[in-house]
Parts: structure tokens; C-alpha cells; sequence
């Protein structure tokens, strides 16, 4: 073996080849640019005249009559117990929960009654009643500290707006 003579690198050959591809990529993305960033001269295939364009026709198949209207609106649905659960509170008392936060809200916004919705899920007419007591008691008491600023027992610090 001889250590004398290196086989020759081909180090300056590898440069070269990069350097052409690299500005044969860099002239492919040029010209491409430039051919994708020309205005396209449009040519309509239909003569100017508005009148010889073609126009939609709707399909008027069934008279206007015959079809029942169809509302906007949505019909509210309740999902059944089962879904949701039965509310285990005591009627009276989730009553007074929900009356509380809806009076508490409206009360802050100074708008009587704006949420009051004293509707339930409960199934005896008895369970109804105590729900809906409970309800307009805590609406009153929540709406009284809405108005002054004390919902939920929760009182500004002086200074405070």
C-alpha cells in the first residue's frame, strides 16, 4: 500500500453538480412564477347581447299551494328523565335555586321578570306546586339582591364601582 498518493476527491465535482442544480431549481420556480402570475386574457365563448346568455329556470313542478308552509321557529323538546335523570332535589328547594339565580340576574339588570320561567320537570301536580312556591320565593329574593348588588351574599368592597 501506498499512503503516499490519495486517490483525487471528487469534493469539487459534488460542488458543481450542487451549484447547477441548485440554480436549476431557483430558474424552474422563477419562470414558473412568472407564467402563473400573467393576467389571463378572458374570452367569452357567448356573444355580449345580455339576451342570448342563458338563464336558470326554477323547477316549478308542484303548484305553490299544494305544499304546507313550513315555520322558522323551533319547537322546544324536553329529553326524558331517563336522558337526563331524574332531579333529586327537593322540588321546593330547586325551586328556590332556580328562582334565585333567574331573580338575581334580572335583578342586576334592574328588567322584572326578563327569565322567569318557573316550568319543571317534575311529575306530581303536588312536586309542581312546591316547585313553582319555591321558585317565585327565591325569583323575589334573588331579584331583591340583584338590584343591590348582593347576589349570592356576595357584597362589593367599598370603593368598588
Amino acid at each position: 500500500m501506498n499512503y503516499n498518493h490519495t486517490p483525487k476527491s471528487n469534493h469539487g465535482r459534488r460542488a458543481i453538480l450542487l451549484l447547477i442544480l441548485t440554480a436549476g431549481i431557483v430558474l424552474a420556480i422563477v419562470y414558473l412564477k412568472q407564467t402563473t402570475s400573467r393576467e389571463k386574457q378572458l374570452h367569452l365563448a357567448v356573444p355580449a347581447d345580455s339576451l342570448a346568455r342563458p338563464v336558470a329556470v326554477p323547477d316549478t313542478t308542484v303548484a305553490p299551494g299544494l305544499l304546507p308552509a313550513q315555520t322558522d321557529t323551533v319547537s322546544p323538546s324536553v329529553l326524558a328523565d331517563t336522558v337526563l335523570g331524574k332531579d333529586k332535589r327537593d322540588p321546593y328547594e330547586a325551586g328556590y335555586e332556580d328562582g334565585y339565580g333567574a331573580g338575581s340576574d334580572d335583578g342586576a339588570a334592574r328588567d322584572p321578570k326578563a327569565s322567569y320561567d318557573e316550568t319543571n320537570n317534575f311529575h306530581s301536580t303536588r312536586e309542581k306546586q312546591k316547585y313553582a312556591q319555591g321558585y317565585a320565593e327565591g325569583y323575589a329574593k334573588g331579584y331583591d339582591d340583584g338590584e343591590q348588588k348582593r347576589q349570592f351574599n356576595i357584597r362589593e368592597l367599598p370603593g368598588q364601582p
